[in-house]
């Protein structure tokens, strides 16, 4: 008799701990860019911005689900020129390049096809789903299953019909996960639609609804072949509603992705998936938001030509100049406060520290320390490399600043937060991001290990209240500074 590791049971609504939004910081950033956007509207360089993401939505849809392999290089290539089969080489994917970019073209499509209904302003129905699937698997004729005698076999895809046979999978260990049976499909994904309308009429945040849908359809599994490149669809519906961007995970997240996945079948913890949903939006709002100042350099150029007024022109500057100032400076005004609440916890936790030591303090010395002009360039590699986990564009020599808990011995370590302009450019957002660096006894700067110890950096801008900044900073930095003492424990 086969074990089974996943028992499937009836669709369940929004757990309670998943019924508030999992990241305020979203929606802060996400206000942000609705404001910078009809700066862009119509824009070319708006447009290339979409058609990049839709290209690498398409792409990564389909790699993590196995349905074809593109190098790195040939993934990056694609993206940037577009996707023909002339850009990919012979070997650099498992299957004809022709009949590849077929299937990218199909999830383009579909991908197309989500802002055409949206903008229709449709509701999301069971007959759209299906409809999705068609669109999809377009070309995609085949499906690999399992014969009666445990062989496996190819055969044909019915596209846009709710399989006949169970599709449950086997894991490595023998059991066998399961998925809603066939004869319940139907009536699953009607409860699921019917559930995801009251949803939007209740204001569920778009993070944590996009999570729940594509969680709870993939719950159902409604169709043999393609159900993870429909979920990721449903969830980029949800997003791109709310003027969001679509839901790409990319092959270097699939670990940590099918980990949430796993949590939520296990503990109906949706939490996991909702903070992956919100880090890769945020990551992307952060990217767009540099948009806004091509554009807005272009118009202004444009507006000159057209009043051939070069002295207007120049006011114009001007004030955009002392607005981008004024802005500039207020923002770091907000930071400079959020530097002293964070030395001013890191103080705290070091007399924690230095009274639970206390009888080995001939092994330990704690001291807090913050940069100076001295010291302002240390750590402009670390913050590099995080933000660029993050994707984001970490600008630490327009505006850096840097706070630390230095631990000396063995094991020693410095946990450190560091202050930064997010961007090239100026465009209203500093972040904060976190980190733990091992050390020996030497005192050279030079890191042994950098370890990132929050998933994800702390955005600070202009258009949120200053008490809500605050309350929202020392959550994350309490957070931050539990990790990295854990961190420096867990070395001991």
């Amino acid at each position: 008799m086969q074990r089974i590791s996943h028992r499937w049971k009836p669709l369940s609504d929004l757990p309670q701990n998943a019924s508030a939004p999992s990241d305020p910081q979203l929606a802060v950033v996400g206000n942000l860019w609705k404001t910078r956007l009809k700066d862009l509207r119509g824009s070319d360089v708006l447009r290339e911005f979409n058609a990049r993401l839709a290209r690498r939505w398409s792409i990564e849809t389909g790699v993590i689900e196995g349905v074809y392999r593109i190098e790195r290089g040939i993934t990056e290539l694609l993206i940037d020129r577009g996707i023909e089969a002339a850009l990919i080489p012979h070997g650099s994917t498992d299957r004809p390049a022709a009949d590849v970019v077929k299937i990218l073209k199909d999830h383009q499509d579909a991908l197309e096809g989500l802002f055409a209904f949206i903008s229709d302003q449709r509701d999301l129905s069971v007959s759209y789903i299906r409809e999705l699937h068609q669109q999809l698997c377009a070309s995609q004729d085949t499906v690999v299953g399992m014969d009666p005698q445990g062989n496996r076999v190819e055969k044909k895809l019915r596209k846009g019909d709710w399989k006949k046979m169970p599709n449950n999978p086997h894991r490595q260990d023998g059991s066998v996960h399961e998925y809603c049976p066939p004869e319940h499909v139907n009536s699953e994904i009607e409860n699921m639609v019917a559930l995801h309308h009251q949803h939007l009429k209740d204001g569920v945040s778009p993070e944590v609804e996009a999570a729940w849908l594509h969680h709870r359809f993939t719950q159902i599994h409604p169709f043999e072949d393609g159900n993870g490149r429909v979920a990721r669809a449903l969830a980029s519906l949800v997003l791109l509603r709310a003027e969001l961007f679509p839901f790409i995970i990319d092959r270097d997240e699939q670990g940590a992705y099918i980990s949430a996945l796993e949590v939520a079948d296990r503990d109906d913890d949706l939490r996991p998936l909702i903070r992956m949903v919100a880090k890769q939006q945020q990551g992307a709002l952060l990217a767009a938001l540099d948009l806004s100042r091509d554009v807005m350099r272009g118009q202004e150029a444009a507006d000159s030509l057209e009043k051939t007024l070069a002295g207007a022109a120049e006011k114009i500057r001007q004030k955009q100049y002392k607005k981008q100032q004024d802005d500039f400076q207020a923002i770091e005004t907000r930071t400079n406060v959020l530097i002293e609440l964070c030395n001013n916890k890191l103080r705290e936790t070091s007399q924690e520290l230095k009274v639970r030591l206390v009888e080995f303090s001939g092994q330990y010395e704690i001291q807090t320390q913050q940069s100076d002009s001295d010291q302002g360039h240390w750590y402009h590699y670390q913050v590099a490399q995080l933000a660029q986990k993050l994707r984001y564009v970490a600008n630490t020599h327009a505006w850096h600043r840097w706070a630390r808990l230095r631990i000396s011995g063995d094991p020693g370590g410095h946990l450190v937060f560091t202050f930064h302009q997010s961007g090239q450019d100026f465009r209203g957002v500093f972040m904060a991001t976190a980190f733990y660096e091992a050390r020996g006894n030497g005192e050279g700067e030079s890191s042994k290990v950098v370890t990132p110890i929050v998933d994800e950096g702390f955005a600070i801008t202009l258009n949120e209240d200053e008490e809500r900044l605050h309350s929202r900073f020392k959550e994350w930095l309490d957070m931050a500074v539990a990790a990295g003492v854990l961190e420096w424990s867990n070395s001991i």
